[in-house]
């Protein structure tokens, strides 16, 4: 009896290590580049716009071309500009904010919540220098999966600086939280199950969302079968299916223009 209880015992160590050392391992702070770093606030100072979209892209979206954001945020500019068409309100600027992506190990992206603790430091700086310039500027930030985390994370830093924020298929997604789009979606992320251990506060022992549940800025939508930020597999493919939804796209489009008053 005394040895199954110390087996138990040391079988229960362990396991409480490994989940507390993956969970620092997760939060280490990662510093931007000082390349990347000063290219951003160069961009910071750039002349003013009436609308702002920052956009930023998910793993593995390459920083290149025109969709330089991802085109599942290409694809919601494309269709706030048509819902801004015809009226006296500006048409929007996209910036799409060029954190860095680390290379997957073996294949994978394991290294995704560093680029998350990375890219929120850079957004945060942006949105602050970009607001302190540009006092008059409506901005909107707008990620998908990996960018959307981003901005997940950033959010508590950057809510004072922005006027809405738009998540599409976010692996720190917080299922039932009263800024989701109910699309249907189911529990917590099975892909971004991983990247959920970030919110854990281990000092209350609960998974603490970095968003208020009854934020009025936020809007976040996960399609039924993403298995990234909901908890099914059946349909891997829909991960990168807001592109194509018009209705989700024309539904966040008109969130926006409620939330900046266009």
């Amino acid at each position: 009896m005394h040895r199954s209880w110390l087996r138990w015992t040391i079988a229960l160590t362990v396991v409480v290590g490994l989940l507390a050392g993956t969970i620092v391992w997760l939060r280490q702070p990662v510093s931007p580049s000082a390349s990347v770093l000063a290219r951003v606030g160069r961009d910071a100072q750039r002349p003013c716009s009436s609308l702002e979209i920052i956009g930023l892209r998910g793993a593995g979206d390459q920083f290149v071309g025109t969709h330089r954001s991802g085109d599942d945020v290409y694809a919601f500019w494309l269709a706030l500009r048509s819902a801004l068409a015809g009226r006296a309100a500006p048409l929007p600027e996209l910036y799409p904010l060029p954190y860095e992506q680390a290379p997957h190990v073996l294949g994978f992206p394991a290294l995704i919540a560093h680029d998350i603790t990375a890219g929120s430091g850079l957004l945060t700086r942006y949105a602050t220098a970009r607001r302190e310039r540009c006092m008059a500027t409506k901005i909107v930030v707008v990620g998908q999966s990996e960018g959307a985390a981003v901005v997940h994370w950033a959010y508590p830093a950057i809510s004072h600086d922005v006027n809405a924020v738009l998540l599409f298929g976010d692996p720190m997604r917080f299922p039932g939280a009263s800024y989701e789009q109910d699309l249907g979606a189911r529990g917590v992320p099975t892909f971004g199950l991983l990247l959920a251990l970030m919110d854990f506060n281990p000092r209350t022992g609960s998974f603490e969302d970095p968003i208020p549940s009854d934020s009025s800025l936020v809007r976040s939508y996960c399609l039924q079968g993403d298995p990234v930020c909901g908890f099914n597999t059946s349909y891997p493919g829909s991960h990168l299916s807001y592109r194509n939804d018009a209705h989700l796209l024309v539904s966040a489009a008109s969130f926006v223009t409620r939330t900046i008053g266009e």
